[in-house]
């Protein structure tokens, strides 16, 4: 991330909101040319803005090149999602409401998500619906732990995206939107070594199925809106578990065009590799290890953010080296963590560097005219 900063984030730019000098702008933008394409970096503090609302000023600003006339832009004033008191709202008293940057292959993550919906097909009502995102998620839920010969429980919470999943950013009013407008999916379960990704994807899914009722989401935002007021992270979990989050942006960043922003003179035929989007939202130091962020996807592939501590790290380089198809993670792994198995994935592999806090949107051959 650091190379990334150095070359395409201005030096003047502030890191953290503590950082800002008086009258500072909400929202930093630059854009660096290339004879063969171009970047864009922005820069807004987080708690004006998820990954959804940065996407849809994009999103806004496109057709304003076209003279048309832009969504109108709510959340970042008015309390779109209503005020009432989490006091009020009847809970059910069974329920609890409480670095790397990896591109991997499409078809890795489509042919794990076709084999363990065949794998589970008859044992759950819910194995057909299986996503690639839940996939994902089991994926690194499996790797931030590999070198673990123990079992634990864990709270595993999802992010998800409430654009157009409630009435009240249906349509417009949610391409709109520019806050946060998140809600978790948490599931809890024991994980131990020989746990197979179908089985983590699958218990993603049935908390993320759950999350999605009106019921859960209402409880959801209310909750959320609570801890904000005290000033209390957004992520728990159950005592004695161990907590991993997932969050997949991937979708906000799909249909945005930017050729609408090429000049005249631009040739349009002509070949043009995809936009990718990568980016962090943190504080300078704070750790990564407890969560995995997908960025983006391409026709190629998943960008995706994850960490562990170094030991582990060292660990998991080898295993992509080892297994790239990653199929073993299908498999009962109850010795994978034993040193007899670790001197199996001996080879090196090429280290991949994580990413910083701006999102970093890289414009291959759409924008020209010019070097940087």
């Amino acid at each position: 991330m650091e190379t990334i900063d150095a070359r395409l984030r201005p030096l003047d730019w502030p890191y953290e909101r503590k950082d800002e000098p008086p009258n500072s702008p909400l929202l930093y933008v630059h854009l660096t040319k290339f004879s063969d394409g171009a970047v864009l970096a922005m820069s807004l503090p987080h708690v004006f803005a998820d990954q959804g609302g940065l996407a849809n000023i994009i999103k806004a600003w496109l057709p304003v090149i076209e003279g048309k006339v832009p969504p109108k832009i709510t959340g970042y004033k008015d309390d779109v999602l209503g005020g009432e008191k989490l006091s009020n709202v009847e809970v059910n008293q069974n329920d609890r409401i409480g670095r790397m940057r990896i591109l991997s292959k499409k078809d890795q993550a489509l042919n794990l998500r076709d084999k363990s919906r065949e794998r589970l097909d008859g044992k759950h009502i819910l194995a057909s619906e299986i996503s690639n995102g839940d996939i994902i998620t089991a994926i690194f839920t499996k790797l931030a732990r590999i070198d673990s010969e123990t079992k634990y429980d864990i709270s595993l919470s999802s992010t998800i995206n409430l654009r157009d999943r409630i009435p009240e950013l249906q349509g417009e009013r949610g391409e709109g939107y520019v806050h946060n407008a998140v809600h978790y999916a948490t599931s809890k379960f024991t994980i131990k070594p020989s746990t197979e990704i179908d089985e983590i994807a699958l218990q993603n899914r049935i908390a993320v199925d759950k999350a999605l009722e009106e019921s859960d989401i209402k409880a959801g935002v209310k909750t959320l809106r609570e801890l904000a007021k005290a000033n209390q992270v957004m992520l728990m979990c159950e005592p004695h578990h161990k907590l991993y989050s997932s969050s997949n942006w991937s979708g906000s960043w799909q249909g945005i065009d930017f050729t609408k922003a090429a000049p005249k003179s631009y040739d349009l035929s002509s070949y043009r590799k995809e936009m990718v989007v990568l980016g962090q939202s943190k504080t300078l130091k704070a750790p990564l290890r407890y969560r995995v962020v997908i960025m983006c996807r391409t026709s190629e592939g998943f960008w995706r953010d994850f960490a562990t501590p170094v030991k582990t790290m060292a660990f998991v380089e080898k295993f992509f080296r080892w297994d790239p198809s990653l199929g073993i993670l299908l498999e009962e792994m109850e010795s994978y963590g034993t040193s007899q198995s670790r001197r199996l994935a001996s080879k090196p592999c090429r280290r991949m560097f994580p990413l910083p806090i701006v999102v970093v949107i890289f414009l291959a051959h759409i924008l020209s005219g010019g070097k940087s």
